[in-house]
């Protein structure tokens, strides 16, 4: 599987890394290559798959419209977001091919 690594510096640019592994490499094995890569201690490396799905998720901003505006009876909806779903790579034996679907995919390499 053809994988891009990246991680992101304090001002948006950050260095990124191409790397071709075998599906079946342990999360294990893929956090050390990383770790070595990008010069970050195993134990402190956190891996995020950035799936490219947008999911809708509730808005953390209520509208507040003054406590006495409309009746009893309305009932508030809930005012929708769209993010990015992203699936933490979490250390283990686990096959990195059960991680990631498809045969390319975008991790952001983070410092945790």
């Amino acid at each position: 599987m053809r994988l891009k690594v990246y991680q992101r510096d304090s001002g948006d640019v950050g260095k990124s890394v191409d790397m071709e592994i075998p599906a079946r490499f342990t999360a294990y094995t893929f956090i050390g290559m990383v770790s070595k890569e990008f010069g970050i201690k195993p134990t402190k490396c956190r891996l995020v798959w950035e799936t490219g799905e947008w999911m809708p998720a509730p808005r953390g901003e209520e509208v507040d419209e003054g406590w006495d505006s409309g009746s009893d009876d309305e009932v508030e909806k809930p005012v929708w977001n769209s993010i990015m779903r992203e699936v933490e790579i979490l250390p283990g034996t686990r096959s990195i091919g059960t991680w990631i679907e498809g045969m390319e995919a975008t991790v952001r390499a983070e410092v945790k």
